[in-house]
């Protein structure tokens, strides 16, 4: 069984120094990507974008969330090389053996540069990805040094193309959704006025996977969000107003000829909710439930009354069918604690969870749920710290702590039950 993605963004590395990696890792350069029965990239062909088929979204609905591709056995992503190749390599996470390999099946390559089919340069941006009729698909938001652009590739890392490039202004931000023919995603431009406010347009945009060609299909005066996709639809959210505490939207209907068809309503949603399969979840602190909506429908629907400790607070980050995550936020003297209650919507039964990156007598982070991949959950279990130099743009040359966070695998029962017996995914060393 495969959930849906259903995890921030922010832990991701963001450094703004160009990295080089100690010179002691060097050593671990013939860890290859290609070694049979340990794990490795899927094969395919090269098959031509398919005819239409029903819309659906590729990617968590949080615009923050990772933007990553995803099959049935595994997922695509990328890891930063430690060392001063100033790239990024794409890695295959095979679910099966739990092992991630560097995309590459050119023999006794070092995956240190562009040689190697599966090295990018950082300054080719920020990325979203997305597999597509046994395709690999790459945005790059490209940087001050280069323009945005769309790569295709073989499932294996062979064939990489250049599609197309795209004007400099693009940002990939926004989820992706695909009718199998073209890509759909929203373009944003914001402006700083006078007064240091700031103004937001949105474009709903497709892209052909063909040939790369686009078209502007609706256009909003304001900062508008892709939140789902089903059949011959797109959901739009539009934001109305909001008093920090609640907020007011309508989801608009938006067929995939840009025409807009429907819209929903939406009002006093609290502002810590989760969209996920085309339906809101969020905590009602006030009325102390848990709700959900799907993004078509007129009517909320109350999954669970929820008792909360004394001026605790609650919000959803998660959601993984049939599990629902609600972080809940306990104040003490000083600080305060965290703990997940986990409700199987199936079930109808909650579980406390208890599973941490850290806790002191004062504070504590949760570990992240990534995924729900077949009965384990895929979590961010620790975090990994690497001693990085770097030299800044006056060409001083500096040392620096830098903290990843590391994939295991852990049982959904010993996940429901606090027993932190993990397994680490396996990673090729990148320097």
């Amino acid at each position: 069984r495969r959930g849906r993605r259903g995890q921030e963004g922010p832990f991701m590395p963001k450094r703004a120094l160009l990295f080089c990696a100690l010179l002691a890792a060097c050593a671990a350069l013939l860890c290859a990507c290609s070694s049979q029965g340990a794990g490795s990239a899927p094969q395919s062909g090269a098959p031509k974008a398919e005819s239409p088929q029903p819309l659906a979204l590729l990617h968590d609905a949080d615009e923050t969330a990772e933007k990553i591709a995803y099959t049935e056995d595994g997922r695509y992503y990328f890891g930063e090389r430690h060392d001063q190749s100033f790239g990024n390599n794409l890695l295959y996470m095979d679910y099966k053996t739990r092992q991630s390999v560097v995309v590459c099946e050119k023999p006794d390559c070092l995956h240190n540069d562009e040689t190697c089919s599966a090295f990018f340069p950082k300054d080719t941006g920020p990325t979203s990805s997305c597999v597509i009729n046994d395709n690999l698909y790459i945005l790059f938001s490209g940087s001050q040094t280069e323009v945005p652009c769309l790569i295709r590739m073989d499932l294996n890392g062979r064939n990489r193309t250049r599609v197309c490039d795209f004007p400099s202004d693009f940002s990939f931000s926004s989820p992706l959704a695909t009718d199998g023919a073209s890509l759909y995603t929203l373009i944003k431009h914001a402006e700083i006025g006078e007064k240091s406010e700031v103004h937001t347009t949105s474009k709903l945009i497709s892209i052909s996977l063909e040939d790369g060609s686009t078209a502007v299909l609706h256009e909003w005066d304001c900062d508008a969000h892709l939140w789902g996709a089903e059949n011959q639809f797109l959901y739009i959210m539009v934001p109305q107003h909001s008093d920090g505490f609640s907020f007011d939207f309508e989801v608009q209907q938006i067929d995939a000829g840009g025409a807009l068809s429907g819209t929903q309503p939406y009002q006093g949603i609290a502002p810590f909710y989760r969209v996920a399969n085309n339906t809101i979840y969020w905590y009602d602190q006030d009325k102390t439930a848990l709700y959900s909506r799907s993004l078509n429908s007129g009517q909320a629907e109350v999954l669970a009354e929820v008792a909360l400790p004394e001026k605790a607070s609650a919000s959803v980050p998660c959601v993984l069918q049939p599990y629902l995550f609600l972080e809940v936020f306990v104040p003490g003297d000083v600080g305060g604690k965290y703990y997940y209650k986990v409700y199987d919507m199936e079930q109808k039964a909650f579980h406390e969870v208890r599973l941490y990156l850290f806790e002191t007598e004062t504070d504590n982070k949760l570990i992240r749920v990534s995924d729900l991949i077949g009965d384990s959950f895929l979590v961010k279990n620790r975090e990994q710290a690497t001693t990085v130099t770097g030299i800044t743009s006056d060409g001083q040359v500096v040392a620096f702590d830098s903290f990843e966070l590391t994939d295991a695998f852990i049982s959904i029962d010993d996940f429901l039950n606090s027993r932190p017996n993990y397994e680490e995914v396996k990673m090729p060393q990148l320097a």
